[in-house]
């Protein structure tokens, strides 16, 4: 588990150091690694894994899912200040990833065994999208609702922007809770 750390902390320094993009990297965060049959969990001995997934496996899924956890599900403070927490606590110990999950959750204050489990435990695939939009009229007011969809097993959280027809934009957010009551679709309306 300690091998993403390095991965994860070069890119936050980077992104520091060259004022907002790391040297030599994409401007955009770099998409999850795809999923494959061959590709298992992340518990596994590197000796159990095929070596030309070995370095994907080992270092880029697991430094994708920090800066996943950091940038859209806990937000960089928190993730900072959980992040921080951890290294104090286990600093010259012997941690297993089952401490470093308990020491995010214990600091941040956030339950976050659902990411946990489908990111380093499983190999779920995430797959959202907008089934339907609809409008309608009441009063004075328009409303509009939309049937968010996920159509794969992992749930991730929910970025929405919505451009208007005089050019306007508004970004809405939802935490991956959302998904907590049904797995497949959830309903927003917007007045």
């Amino acid at each position: 588990m300690d091998l993403p750390f390095p991965c994860h902390t070069n890119r936050i320094l980077c992104l520091t150091f060259f004022s907002g993009r790391p040297l030599g990297l994409p401007a955009a965060p770099p998409r999850s690694p795809r999923s494959s049959p061959r590709r298992r969990s992340l518990h596994r001995g590197p000796d159990r894994i095929a070596p030309p997934l070995l370095g994907e496996a080992a270092y880029v899924k697991p430094s994708v899912g920090l800066q996943l956890l950091r940038e859209e599900i806990l937000g960089a403070a928190a993730f900072d200040d959980a992040f921080r927490t951890y290294i104090a606590r286990w600093a010259y110990k012997h941690p297993t990833p089952s401490d470093f999950f308990r020491s995010m959750e214990d600091v941040s204050g956030r339950r976050l065994d659902w990411f946990w489990r489908q990111w380093f435990q499983e190999n779920a695939r995430f797959d959202q999208g907008i089934d339907t939009l609809a409008s309608a009229q009441r009063g004075d007011t328009n409303v509009v609702s939309a049937q968010y969809s996920n159509l794969e097993r992992g749930v991730l959280p929910i970025r929405a922007r919505f451009t208007f027809s005089d050019g306007t934009t508004q970004e809405y957010r939802y935490p991956a809770e959302v998904w907590s009551t049904n797995s497949r679709r959830y309903l927003r309306r917007y007045r």
